[in-house]
């Protein structure tokens, strides 16, 4: 099987500021190679962000600084992790820049953060979710509003530890991208999870042949299978585990999709319309998923709306599925504007220096602020603080699932919570299930109390 290609290589977005009058005039270039991820989604998010932060200077809630927005694109056929650092350095030696923003791909950000570190600049990151760039004493001025990969990774630590699971197994689809850096997380604390009386077996899943040899080779390694894989990768492995007789209550699936969206992660749903629905909702049964938390408030949803309708205003396109892909993805963007505004603001108002990059990343470091859709809080190391949510099919005559707990940040890291009057149904498991309590005391991570779960 192939590996998966990198996600989302293609935007450089870059602050300037430069001085109007008595105020500060802030123009926002973004740069990078043409997509319709880019075209269709963060440029209308940044739109409106901009028509924020702008509607609050003539409220007399900022101080007077100005925002425009200009968007340029380009095609290349490759994308190099050098550009990112050349276009950096572009208007770094051209324009009195104050801040950069992306790129969003790992590597590229990587050599930007670097450069920005050197210059004493911020750097600011609505995606570049991988495990390397969390190493802030190398990028000690970069900001990430983004959930991150190597936080997903603690809650799959979370339920290691919750659901007594002291072997399980991690079949990855790929080293790149969301699912390579949530395994880049997990092998970080591979040794620590050891001593603890944990551990788990990776399958690289490009190594075989098809998902069937993926499964079979599975099993004989352990009985809880974690799945960081695609949606077609993973409907296939789920109607192996019904072809080979796997639903009877001896193993386990947890599929990973980070947040919803088809483009990236492809369709999750067992619905496919080709004759073998049925089996693939009763294989459904036996899964659960960890997505982020993805909010379903009033706000968000006009949100949504919004970014919808300039898409087609603006660009003429009209998604041929999920309106809302991307969308929430790109929601993360609003939120580091927002952040930056205030970091801006809070300088100014204190007769601070705006070029100072070390003290206007210090402002946006371990705080809370309104976001989007609520509070976002940025931890001592500059990223975002996210919450995680398990997903299990509750009714299955319909196929359709529900939350049944919440990965919740505490002060001592994630804490796994079941969602009061939803149970896990577990395949194959007998009602009512049994009671076991955890073997190690994990009063640092979960308190120590019995909880539902089959011998596995």
């Amino acid at each position: 099987m192939g590996q998966v290609c990198p996600i989302l290589t293609t935007i450089l977005l870059l602050y300037a500021f430069n001085t109007v009058g008595d105020s500060l005039g802030m123009e926002i270039l973004v740069e990078g190679l043409s997509s319709n991820y880019f075209e269709t989604t963060i440029v209308p998010v940044i739109d409106i962000a901009v028509e924020r932060i702008n509607t609050m200077v003539k409220r007399g809630e900022y101080m007077n600084f100005t925002i425009v927005f200009h968007h340029y694109s380009y095609t290349c056929e490759h994308v190099y992790p050098s550009l990112g650092a050349s276009l950096a350095a572009k208007y770094y030696h051209t324009k009195k820049v104050a801040a950069f923003m992306g790129p969003t791909c790992n590597s590229a950000m990587e050599n930007v953060a670097i450069l920005c570190s050197a210059w004493n600049l911020p750097v600011l990151s609505g995606m570049s979710p991988g495990f390397m760039l969390g190493d802030k004493d190398k990028f000690h001025t970069l900001t990430r509003t983004s959930s991150l990969a190597e936080h997903f990774a603690r809650a799959v630590e979370s339920a290691m530890y919750y659901f007594n699971w002291h072997m399980i197994i991690w079949i990855n689809q790929s080293e790149e991208g969301y699912w390579g850096a949530i395994t880049e997380g997990l092998r970080d604390h591979h040794a620590q999870l050891f001593k603890e009386g944990f551990d788990f077996v990776e399958i690289k899943s490009w190594e075989f042949d098809d998902t069937k040899d993926i499964l079979e080779h599975a099993m004989t390694k352990g009985r809880v299978i974690f799945l960081a894989v695609d949606g077609d990768t993973l409907r296939s492995i789920m109607l192996n585990a019904y072809d080979l007789n796997l639903l009877n209550g001896k193993y386990a699936f947890i599929n990973i999709i980070p947040f919803r969206d088809v483009d990236i992660f492809g369709n999750d749903s067992w619905e496919r319309g080709d004759g073998r629905d049925d089996q693939a909702k009763q294989a459904y049964e036996a899964l659960m998923t960890i997505r982020v938390f993805e909010p379903t408030s009033s706000v968000y949803k006009d949100f949504e709306k919004e970014v919808i309708l300039r898409r087609e205003m603006n660009y003429n396109i009209t998604m041929d599925h999920d309106q809302s892909s991307h969308i929430f993805l790109a929601s993360a963007f609003y939120d580091v504007m927002i952040l930056y505004s205030l970091a801006i603001n809070e300088t100014l108002a204190e007769g601070g220096d705006v070029y100072d990059g070390h003290a206007v990343t210090h402002r946006m470091w371990n705080r809370t602020f309104e976001g989007l859709y609520g509070q976002v809080v940025i931890n001592e190391n500059g990223d975002r603080d996210s919450e995680y949510t398990l997903w299990d099919m509750t009714d299955t005559e319909n196929g359709t699932f529900e939350i049944v707990g919440n990965f919740y940040v505490t002060a001592t890291g994630l804490r796994y919570t079941p969602t009061p009057n939803r149970t896990i149904l577990w395949p194959g498991e007998p009602r009512p299930l049994r009671w076991i309590a955890p073997s190690v005391d994990f009063s640092m991570r979960t308190p120590n109390v019995k909880i539902k779960i089959p011998d596995f």
